[in-house]
Formats: C-alpha cells, structure tokens, sequence
C-alpha cells in the first residue's frame, strides 16, 4: 500500500495469465531489482509506480530486470514499465530506472513510460521492440546512456535533458520531440 515503504522485490519471475498491471509499487523508497517480468499477451502493464492518490512513490529504484516478450496486440495499455499517470505529471517522483533489458516490448510504442516530473531513465537496453522510451507527461526528467535498437526516444515537457543514448535501426523516429 502507499504508505509502506523501505520495501525490495527482488529475484521473482513473473509469468501470469491474468490481465490487468502485474506489479504496482505505491510505497516510497521502494527496491525493484533482478526481476524478469515476461509472457504477456493481455492488456496491462507489468510494472506501474503509482503512490498515494493524488501524489507519486518516490524514489523507487528499477534497476536490473529483465523484461521480455509483451506481446498485447492493442493500441495502447501495453506498456513494460509505466512510472506515474497523466493527472500525476506535476508531481516529483524522483525515480531511477537504470540497467534494465527489454526484449520483444511490444505492447504499446512505449517501453518505459515516464508520466511524472524530476526523473531518470538511463544505462537501459531495448532491443527487437517497437517501444519506445517516452517522456509522456512531466518535466525535468533525464534519459542518459540508453543503448535502444529498433527503438527511440519521444518527449514531450520542459526541461528534460537528453544525453548520450545510442540509438541504431530505429528508421525515421530515433528521436521524437512532442
């Protein structure tokens, strides 16, 4: 729950057959890490950071996980990693998202959406995807380091910093400014 926080899931596969968000972290501090999240033909996202209603979870680390094969053939609501939603933009989370692989993140043309301010994406791999990483709503968020193939990066906000990300066989929208 939202006010639990100091928490770490760590070490589990998550293989579910049930549609819906898998996993939602709503405490602060909260540990994300060595997970392999994979297998998923529903709608729905396999990590969401959310928070108290009206507020963010903050700073919550994803770091080392693996997510692989979302396969939702939908247009949207398929996303791997989805950080805030879009009446949370204003709000700071604070939250890393770093050393993260994504294989076959093709839920939704966002892998890693970052809805929520003062954020940083970086030193993750998307490969074999169609989604993108993607500053949806918010500012001041930083995407730093990514190796992304066959992918890209899109934002929209203010003040965002875009640093050193490696982008190949992406076609016509390697980057995308909203």
């Amino acid at each position: 729950p939202a006010g639990a926080s100091n928490n770490r899931l760590t070490r589990n596969d998550f293989q579910l057959t049930r549609d819906g968000n898998w996993v939602t972290v709503s405490g602060d501090d909260t540990v994300v890490d060595r997970n392999v999240f994979q297998n998923r033909t529903s709608q729905g996202v396999f990590l969401q950071i959310l928070g108290p209603s009206g507020a963010m979870a903050k700073r919550v680390h994803v770091h080392h996980n693996y997510f692989f094969n979302h396969q939702f053939s939908g247009s949207n609501g398929g996303e791997s990693i989805r950080l805030g939603l879009s009446d949370r933009q204003s709000y700071t989370a604070n939250a890393l998202i770093e050393n993260n692989l994504f294989e076959k993140a093709d839920g939704d043309s966002e892998a890693i959406s970052v809805k929520s301010s003062d954020n940083v994406v970086r030193y993750n791999t998307i490969r074999d995807s169609k989604g993108y990483i993607v500053l949806r709503h918010g500012n001041r968020s930083t995407v730093e380091g990514n190796v992304l193939f066959g992918s890209g990066i899109r934002f929209h906000g203010n003040d965002h910093k875009i640093v050193g990300n490696y982008v190949a066989n992406s076609g016509d929208r390697a980057l995308v400014f909203g």
